[in-house]
């Protein structure tokens, strides 16, 4: 007894361990030298603030570009690996954008909402006259922080938002706008030395020469309306999974007791519609979770709705929970579990940052349950692009290939041996009394 003892011991333990490094070794790699790859995140610049809107008077010299321009050189030194003064940063894929395809702030957002790409930079029209014509006049109105606006989706991924967007674009933007704004300055003084007019007007109005200019962050979809979200969209997926073993555990119990007295078509259509209907009222209770937390379900559609279809999204995802029921026939209830922290940990890899920060070995989480349960989340709540087809696509898909294809085949495959083995069981009962 106590040899065995140990021997099951030792065979779990080396088992655990085995699962250990083939599961955990996936999600760490899912954010290995994920800052490396950081310049694979599209920010457009688009610069209105174009030379020809520069009247004679402006004061510029011809060694001193316009901020647009010097905001584009600033950007896309970044993405080549370095700031204007050479000093290596972490990048951003930074490029310079047509204007003509985007000539306006709400075609810009829209272009980041359906994620053409995952910021913008914009310098709006007439940017650097309109700085030297409130030099000029004293314009107390002057506000620095509306001369370059840095655009931003962070419900699209708050993990790449905040690690990568929105820290290296502030840096890259304070430290531009920092250097023109001391270049203009310079020049700008030089020019006016000993005009106590022109002196007077940067009197009443200083923002106009210091900072002169800077930025404005606007996050189109801040993830903060809905903090919780990330409980649904990644921890609440992964209890969803959990629930789904527990009730295979549960029905593998059933399934010994009634089994034996069903035919074939039966004991596979006990296998499909006894879980689903448990599923049904699983994953009812999963969305309704959300409810005392206000969860806002009414960003996309009205708030009965969104609750609605996150109610299907949650069954369709716990449906797919059939593919343990098709692992419970292989591996039995001992070993069950290990098939489950294999679905857990490849489908959570794919979903705490976006594929372009990971190797391109994860991007087959487009097409995991896990995944896209998320992204419909994220569409409900903070109504970003909408790929509500493509998820349920995905979900239905899986749902399909247990009920029509994986689970039925196991079962006629181990139905025959289990039928076959009972059989046996009778004739060798038989035998003695014969």
């Amino acid at each position: 007894m106590r040899k065995a003892s140990i021997k099951i011991m030792v065979m779990y333990t080396i088992l655990i361990i085995l699962a250990m490094w083939s599961t955990l070794i996936a999600f760490w790699g899912s954010f290995y030298h994920a800052a490396d790859r950081s310049n694979r995140l599209s920010i457009a610049v688009f610069d209105f603030d174009t030379p020809s809107s520069l009247g004679a008077s402006t004061g510029l010299a011809t060694d001193v570009p316009t901020l647009g321009q010097y905001i584009v050189q600033a950007c896309l030194a970044n993405a080549n690996g370095s700031t204007t003064d050479g000093h290596t940063r972490g990048t951003l894929g930074f490029w310079e954008a047509d204007a003509s395809k985007h000539p306006d702030m709400a075609s810009i957002e829209n272009a980041i909402v359906q994620e053409e790409f995952w910021a913008a930079v914009v310098i709006p029209r007439q940017t650097t006259s309109n700085l030297l014509q409130a030099r000029q006049n004293g314009d107390t109105a002057w506000q620095p922080q509306d001369t370059v606006l840095y655009v931003y989706n962070q419900a699209r991924n708050e993990n790449a938002a905040g690690s990568y967007i929105v820290p290296i674009g502030q840096a890259v933007l304070t430290r531009a706008t920092a250097a023109w704004a001391a270049r203009s300055a310079g020049r700008y003084l030089s020019t006016i030395a000993g005009n106590q007019t022109a002196i007077q007007a940067l009197v009443a109005a200083p923002q106009t020469i210091s900072p002169g200019v800077s930025f404005r962050l606007n996050n189109l979809r801040s993830f903060a309306v809905a903090p919780t979200a990330t409980a649904a969209t990644l921890v609440g997926g992964i209890f969803t999974i959990v629930f789904a073993f527990l009730l295979t555990m549960a029905f593998s119990a059933v399934r010994g007791i009634i089994g034996p007295f069903l035919t074939l078509k039966q004991y596979i259509a006990m296998r499909l519609v006894i879980p689903t209907i448990c599923y049904v009222f699983v994953s009812l209770s999963i969305a309704m979770l959300n409810l005392p937390y206000k969860v806002p379900f009414d960003a996309h559609f009205s708030y009965g709705t969104g609750f609605f279809v996150w109610w299907m999204a949650c069954l369709c995802a716990v449906t797919c929970g059939l593919a343990l029921e098709f692992w419970m026939t292989i591996l039995g209830p001992r070993f069950t579990a290990f098939a489950m922290l294999f679905i857990i940990i490849y489908q959570v890899s794919t979903v705490s940052l976006p594929h372009e920060l990971q190797i391109s070995f994860f991007h087959y989480g487009i097409g995991v349950p896990l995944n896209r349960t998320a992204n419909i989340l994220r569409t409900l709540i903070f109504d970003t692009k909408s790929e509500l087809g493509l998820g349920f696509g995905v979900l239905l898909a899986w749902w399909a290939l247990s009920a029509f294809i994986t689970l039925p085949l196991i079962t006629w495959v181990y139905r025959r041996k289990e039928l076959k083995a009972h059989r046996k069981e009778q004739e060798g009962a038989s035998s003695p009394a014969a």
